[in-house]
């Protein structure tokens, strides 16, 4: 068995088995990314995030990590890297563990439901829809999203009574369905 590793846990390996910097399903490395850990055999990504709630923003390529399910400090969300690639079909996908961390927890109050609309976008693909191509989303800090039988401004309010309101970039418009979070103060 390989005599390096990070650490990180697999949250769908067994903690009892789980030799840490290995994943107990094939021994293999888990991959050091940040401050967590890739296992291959899972196909998921975890993030263990600061206590102090501080940004933790990675990079992933679409053709090696598409498909892996995201995690934070050991629990699996319903999101994968792909739900969050640029809509142009650039090789690079950039995302915040924090900002994964509080969607997940919006997702769960409402079971699952949320749609994500727009998530990483390339500078170009972000100005070609508007943006200033260096905003929020180009640097893996917002998404756009939208939850079944919701307008933005319901989703607007039940994410102020969650706590996205002390640092949260927000952004909505009572005609559409979607809202804008981003972790810019963090």
């Amino acid at each position: 068995m390989p005599t390096t590793g990070n650490g990180g846990d697999c949250p769908r390996c067994s903690p009892v088995d789980f030799v840490p910097g290995f994943c107990p399903v094939d021994g293999l490395v888990m991959v050091q990314v940040g401050t967590g850990a890739v296992c291959a055999t899972c196909r998921i990504i975890n993030w263990q995030l600061a206590p102090d709630n501080r940004s933790d923003i990675r990079t992933f390529e679409r053709s090696q990590h598409f498909d892996y399910r995201l995690a934070v400090n050991g629990e699996t969300t319903n999101f994968t890297v792909g739900q969050f690639a640029s809509g142009c079909g650039a090789g690079e996908i950039r995302l915040d563990g924090l900002m994964i961390y509080y969607l997940h927890n919006f997702d769960m109050y409402f079971d699952g439901d949320m749609t994500i609309t727009s998530g990483y976008r390339s500078p170009t693909h972000d100005r070609n829809v508007g943006g200033s191509g260096s905003g929020q989303h180009t640097q893996g800090r917002a998404v756009d999203f939208w939850i079944e039988g919701y307008t933005a401004n319901a989703l607007r309010a039940l994410a102020l009574e969650l706590g996205f309101n002390d640092w949260f970039g927000f952004t909505y418009n009572i005609n559409w369905r979607t809202i804008h979070i981003d972790t810019r103060g963090r």
